[in-house]
């Protein structure tokens, strides 16, 4: 409902122009408006505070500042204050935004309080203030990166670049401008597309290349003429058309700059940019004086005089000096020439002691700002100080209790696993969790590894036949005398036993079991000890019995081969045992 009521009210704003009762009627739909949709209303207003004529605009601006201090929701005051910006001079925008912003911080918007900042700083930069301005730039970009969402950060940045160039940093300023064309594929859409390559073309003429600057101009200009830029947009047409024809003037291309003059001309008092018109006068009178037309280009000089004492401009004063003082000298009048020679001089080196005072304070704000960032960060570090450790504490135990569960876990599955290996009917299998790299060797190692050590180097014609008649004693004898329960069993000992060599009884084992002579022992010694856990005798045993009966000397050696062939030590395993068996 509320939205064809809108699009009803702007329809007939610009077609019938009945645009004070209809102003009226949406400012009384604010007032009157669920909270839920007040927003919505909000936008609205300030997009046709944006695209109105000035007078139009200003007539709503008046009325917004005379209403809105009154309503219980302050957004569209703050609002009103703050994109009311193209109506009032210096002082009052800078009254207006203190206010937006003090409002904004109270309400707790940081949304409006990030535009308070960037219009503050973009109203200092256009007043050469760019100390000031990069105060609030950096505020407002901090404000962006602090709560993602809050704005377009390419616009913050572009305020930043802008910054750069007044203060004369223009290899910064265009790195910042094309990095932002490069990252942002939106702006092509925006106004922002056109100021950027508005400054490029600025920070080219500085470098006096002049094609490079037309360029950049033209882009512009072709955007600004195409069918998406509003009326507010197009004003800016006639500064465009401004440094088309200065540039044109700088590359001598004077029926160019001839016909650049004419359009914006009238540009500038169709969209009543009166502040452009002292640069037109100016380049029009260059360009009668390199005709030869001195009486008319000095007409243009005076109207140009007349207006810049209205909204006094430096860089006016400068071209204009220069223009006077040359019109005189071609016309022989040294006097006046020099007149004006002098008041150039005086100008020159007004803008230089402002330039370089800018560069001064740029450098000297940027520096503050990094202290007051610094001590802020201190603060904000120290006040979060004990919550970080708490919230960290409180994850690593909970790191630690779920590390704790998931182990026991695996360990009784460990058990689980290992139990039903011994158990059952096939007794050959190998446990699963074996590592063949890692041995613990008994207390005839030295023999063992000297004996592998021989091995690995004597090669043998041992056929299939003999490998299979060895196992099969082998595995007699494992089964039916136990001889792996022997603590001083060795290989030699059982290659005797078997009636075979040692070379052979090692080949055997490597072939068919993929293991070496400890690790097959141990491996038969580990599944006993678990049968005799599992059995009702264990009540009668301790550790050191437990692994007597299984084959070893003592119970160091027994609990490091259980855990390497287990996974977990043998209490661990009993311990375990003994509850699984209650719980079931």
């Amino acid at each position: 409902m509320i939205k064809v009521f809108l699009f009803t009210l702007i329809l007939n704003v610009l077609v019938f122009g009945q645009y004070n009762s209809k102003n009226d009627s949406l400012i009384n739909l604010v007032v009157k408006s669920d909270p839920d949709y007040s927003s919505e209303l909000i936008s609205e207003i300030i997009v046709i505070l944006y695209t109105s004529e000035y007078d139009s605009g200003k007539t709503l601006s008046d009325k917004l500042l005379k209403i809105t201090p009154h309503l219980k929701n302050k957004s569209l005051y703050i609002n009103s204050l703050i994109h009311s910006y193209r109506f009032y001079p210096f002082e009052e925008k800078i009254k207006m935004l203190d206010k937006a912003s003090e409002l904004a911080l109270k309400e707790g918007n940081y949304y409006l309080l990030s535009d308070a900042y960037m219009f503050k700083a973009t109203a200092f930069r256009d007043n050469s203030m760019v100390d000031s301005a990069l105060i609030y730039a950096l505020k407002c970009r901090d404000l962006y990166q602090l709560y993602p969402g809050v704005g377009d950060i390419s616009s913050i940045l572009q305020l930043i670049a802008d910054i750069h160039y007044y203060a004369g940093e223009y290899e910064n300023a265009e790195k910042l401008y094309n990095q932002i064309l490069q990252e942002d594929n939106y702006i092509k859409t925006t106004w922002k597309y056109t100021v950027i390559h508005n400054n490029l073309g600025l920070i080219k003429i500085k470098e006096q290349k002049f094609p490079e600057a037309e360029n950049y101009f033209l882009k512009s200009l072709n955007r600004l003429n195409s069918s998406q830029m509003s009326y507010s947009d197009s004003s800016g047409l006639s500064y465009l058309y401004r440094k088309l024809l200065e540039v044109s003037l700088l590359q001598k291309k004077y029926e160019q700059a001839n016909k650049y003059y004419d359009i914006g001309e009238k540009l500038t008092r169709k969209f009543k940019q009166t502040i452009e018109l002292p640069g037109y006068y100016i380049s029009k009178a260059e360009l009668l004086s390199i005709s030869g037309i001195y009486d008319s280009s000095l007409v243009y000089l005076k109207k140009a005089e007349e207006l810049e004492k209205n909204n006094p401009d430096l860089k006016f004063k400068i071209d204009l000096y220069t223009v006077y003082s040359n019109v005189y000298g071609k016309l022989g009048k040294h006097a006046e020439a020099n007149k004006y020679l002098s008041l150039l001089l005086n100008s020159t080196r007004k803008s230089d002691s402002l330039f370089n005072r800018s560069k001064l304070m740029y450098t000297f704000a940027e520096h503050n700002y990094k202290i007051a960032a610094n001590q802020r960060d201190n603060f904000l570090r120290e006040r979060n100080l004990y919550f970080i450790i708490l919230v960290l504490s409180a994850i690593s135990l909970m790191v630690i209790l779920i590390f704790f569960v998931r182990l026991r876990n695996s360990y009784k599955m460990l058990i689980k696993k290992n139990l039903q290996l011994v158990l059952s009917s096939n007794n050959k299998e190998s446990f699963p969790y074996f590592d063949e790299e890692e041995q613990v060797i008994l207390e005839d190692n030295q023999e063992e590894k000297n004996d592998n050590s021989k091995e690995k180097n004597k090669r043998t014609n041992l056929d299939d036949t003999k490998i299979d008649e060895i196992i099969e004693k082998l595995e007699k004898l494992m089964k039916e005398e136990k001889v792996y329960l022997d603590p001083d069993l060795s290989l030699n000992s059982l290659a005797q036993k078997l009636n075979t060599n040692r070379t052979y009884l090692v080949t055997a084992i490597k072939k068919k079991y993929h293991k070496n002579f400890l690790n097959f022992i141990n491996e038969y010694r580990i599944k006993e000890a678990i049968l005799i856990i599992s059995s009702d005798n264990i009540s009668n045993l301790n550790m050191t019995g437990i692994a007597n009966k299984c084959g070893y000397n003592n119970r160091v050696t027994f609990a490091k081969i259980f855990k390497q062939i287990t996974g977990v030590s043998p209490s661990f395993f009993i311990n375990n045992l003994v509850s699984r068996g209650n719980n079931e």
